[in-house]
C-alpha cells in the first residue's frame, strides 16, 4: 500500500472535523426560530443521553481496530478476519446498549414522553456499527471520509429546511440530525469490500475476540474516564456555584473545545500510520514520523492559541454577545490548557497507543481526572468559572508530563532551532497583529477579520523566512503534484 501524504490528510480531517462542529452552530438559529423551545430543550435532553449510549456501544473499539488494523492492512485475507472480529465485537456491543436504552426508556420515569426522539436518534448509533468507519481510517481515506461528510451535510441542510418548518416538527429534526451524524456511513458498506471482507462470527469460541477484550476495555475505559472529568468542571460549577457563572463557562468551554478538536484532527489521522510502522518493526520511520507530526502541531497549536488569547474578547461577542464578556479570563486560562492537552493527545494517542500501553493512558487519565474535581472541589466556591478553567490547565498540565515521562523510552523529541525560532517569532508577529491593528472604531467582525487575516500573512511569511521544515513540505508537496 502507497502511504499517502499525512499533510494532506490533516488538512482533510480538519475540515471534516471544522464541518461537525459548524454545522450545528450554523443551523441552531434556524431551528430555535421553528421550534418551540420545549422542543429545543426535549432535543438536547435526548441527544445528551444518546450520546452516552453510544459512547458505551462503541466501547474503545475504533481506537484499538486502527492501530491493530493498520499491522494487517497489507494482506486482504488477514485483515478480513480482525474486521469481522472487531465487528463481531462491536455488534454484540451495540445490541446491549439498545436493550439497555429500552429499558430505560420504559422504567425511568424521566424518559417518559421520550420515547420517540430517542429512538429516532439513536438511528446514528446502528448506523456507525455498520458503517465501519475505521477500515477506511485504517487505509487513510480521508479524502473519501471528508467528501462524504461534506455530502452528508449538504443533504442534511436541504432536508432540515424542507422537513423542519413548525414548532412541533420534532421527531423530523432528530431524524434530520441523525442523518447529519452517522446515516451517511451506510455509504461505507458498499465500498469497504476492496479493503476487506466482514462477516459476522457466530463461533466465538474459534476466534480471537477473547484476545481483543483487554485493549479494547482498557481504552474504553480510558474513553469514560476522560468524558467524566472533562464535564467535571461543567457539572461541579453548576452544585457549587451558581447559574450565572455556569453560562459564562459555557461560552468558554464552547471555544475550547471547538479549537482544541480541530487542532486534535492532525492527531487522529497519524494513528494509523505510527501504528503500521512500530507494528512492522520499523522503529526509526516511526521517530521520523512522530517527529513530523510534532512540529507540524508545534507551528499549528501554539499560533492558534496566541491568536484565540489575543482575539478572546471578539471571539466571545461573535460567539454569544457582550453580556457573556465575564468569561474572557477563563477563555485565557483555557487557552495555556489546550496547548498542554493537545500535547498530552500527541503523546498518549501518537506514542502510547501504538506501542501497547494503553494502560499507560488509562493510568494518566485517572490521575488528570483526580486532580481536576479534587481542584473544582475546592476552589470553585471562591473563583467560579476561573477555577474551573484553571482545574483543566492543571489536569492537562499534569498529564502532558506524565505522557512525556511514560513516552520517553520509545519516541526522543527532535526539533531544530530553525523551525521552533520561527514559530516563537511568527507567534509574536500575530501578538503584535492583535494589538496594533485593531480598531474600536470597527465593529467585532471586521476586526477579528482583519487580525484573522493580518496574523496569517505575517505568521506564514516568517515561516517562509526562516525555511520551517513545514513550509518546505508544502512547497516541495506542490512542485511533486504540478510536475506530474
Amino acid at each position: 500500500m502507497k502511504n499517502k501524504s499525512l499533510g494532506i490528510n490533516a488538512c482533510l480531517n480538519m475540515i471534516r472535523t471544522a464541518l461537525s462542529v459548524v454545522f450545528p452552530l450554523i443551523t441552531f438559529p434556524y431551528i430555535s426560530s421553528v421550534l418551540s423551545i420545549e422542543n429545543v430543550g426535549k432535543y438536547n435532553f435526548a441527544y445528551s443521553v444518546i450520546t452516552y449510549f453510544e459512547l458505551f456501544a462503541g466501547l474503545g473499539i475504533s481506537t484499538y481496530a486502527i492501530r491493530e488494523g493498520a499491522k494487517l492492512r497489507n494482506n486482504y485475507k488477514t485483515i478480513s478476519k480482525f474486521a469481522s472480529e472487531i465487528f463481531t465485537i462491536n455488534l454484540i456491543s451495540t445490541i446491549i446498549s439498545y436493550t439497555v436504552l429500552i429499558l430505560c426508556i420504559i422504567f425511568v420515569p424521566r424518559f417518559h414522553g421520550y420515547e420517540s426522539v430517542l429512538m429516532v436518534l439513536s438511528i446514528y448509533i446502528i448506523t456507525i456499527t455498520l458503517g465501519c468507519e475505521w477500515i477506511y481510517s485504517i487505509y487513510e481515506e480521508y479524502l473519501y471520509i471528508t467528501v462524504r461528510a461534506i455530502v452528508a451535510y449538504a443533504l442534511s441542510l436541504v432536508l432540515l429546511f424542507i422537513m423542519v418548518k413548525e414548532a412541533d416538527d420534532l421527531l423530523n429534526y432528530a431524524f434530520v440530525m441523525a442523518i447529519a451524524t452517522g446515516g451517511s456511513n451506510l455509504l461505507y458498506i458498499i465500498s469497504r469490500r476492496k479493503y476487506c471482507r466482514i462477516r459476522i462470527l457466530w463461533n466465538l469460541k474459534n476466534s480471537k475476540i477473547k484476545n481483543h477484550m483487554k485493549p479494547i476495555l482498557m481504552i474504553f475505559g480510558n474513553t469514560v474516564t476522560t468524558n467524566i472529568y472533562v464535564n467535571a468542571g461543567m457539572i461541579l460549577l453548576g452544585f457549587l456555584s451558581t447559574e450565572y457563572h455556569v453560562g459564562l463557562y459555557s461560552v468558554s468551554v464552547k471555544i475550547y473545545s471547538v479549537v482544541k478538536k480541530i487542532l486534535a484532527a492532525v492527531i487522529t489521522v497519524s494513528i494509523p500510520r505510527l501504528s503500521n510502522l512500530w507494528g512492522t518493526g520499523k522503529y526509526d520511520d516511526f521517530s521520523k514520523t512522530a517527529n513530523k507530526i510534532f512540529v507540524l502541531l508545534i507551528s499549528l497549536v501554539l499560533p492558534a492559541v496566541i491568536g484565540l488569547m489575543g482575539l478572546s474578547e471578539e471571539v466571545i461577542n461573535i460567539i454569544s454577545n457582550k453580556k457573556y464578556l465575564s468569561a474572557k479570563l477563563s477563555l485565557i486560562i483555557l487557552c495555556f490548557a489546550l496547548i498542554f492537552s493537545v500535547f498530552n493527545w500527541f503523546f498518549t494517542s501518537c506514542i502510547l497507543i501504538p506501542v501497547h500501553k494503553e494502560e499507560k493512558v488509562l493510568h494518566i487519565t485517572i490521575i488528570s481526572a483526580c486532580i481536576n474535581v479534587g481542584v473544582n472541589s475546592v476552589f470553585i466556591p471562591l473563583y467560579q468559572q476561573n477555577a474551573a478553567a484553571i482545574a483543566t490547565l492543571l489536569a492537562e498540565g499534569i498529564g502532558m508530563i506524565l505522557s512525556i515521562l511514560y513516552a520517553r523510552k520509545y519516541f526522543k523529541i527532535q526539533i531544530s532551532k530553525k523551525d521552533f525560532t520561527s514559530v516563537i517569532i511568527g507567534c509574536c508577529a500575530i501578538i503584535g497583529v492583535c494589538i496594533f491593528v485593531k480598531r474600536p472604531e470597527y465593529n467585532v467582525y471586521l476586526n477579528t477579520g482583519i487580525s484573522i487575516i493580518l496574523s496569517i500573512l505575517a505568521y506564514g511569511g516568517i515561516m517562509c523566512l526562516f525555511k520551517n521544515s513545514i513550509i518546505i513540505s508544502v512547497f516541495n508537496f506542490f512542485k511533486k503534484h504540478n510536475r506530474r
